[in-house]
């Protein structure tokens, strides 16, 4: 037998056996421990959402936060160095 001819009759045991496996099991909800699993998994993915929202919105406060600071020191800056007759930064 060839190695061509090899690997088609493993392919097809393969399949054959997926069928055997298939028949068995009718459907997914004849399998109660798989439902207790996925509930479980799918509340702890949606707490581990949750954990990693917070740090982000504590970063994207303190971000909004120095943005306006700067934002506010330039418009300061700006306002200082603009006015006429207003002393400018002292030159040496």
């Amino acid at each position: 037998m060839s190695l061509l001819g090899d690997l088609e009759e493993a392919d097809q045991n393969v399949v054959n056996e997926g069928h055997k496996k298939a028949d068995t099991i009718t459907s997914v909800a004849e399998l109660p421990d798989l439902d207790h699993f996925m509930e479980a998994y799918c509340r702890v993915l949606g707490e581990f959402k949750e954990a990693m929202k917070k740090p982000l919105y504590g970063t994207a406060a303190f971000i909004n936060d120095m943005h306006s600071q700067l934002k506010e020191l330039t418009t300061t800056y700006s306002s200082y160095t603009t006015t006429p007759n207003s002393p400018g930064p002292e030159e040496d």
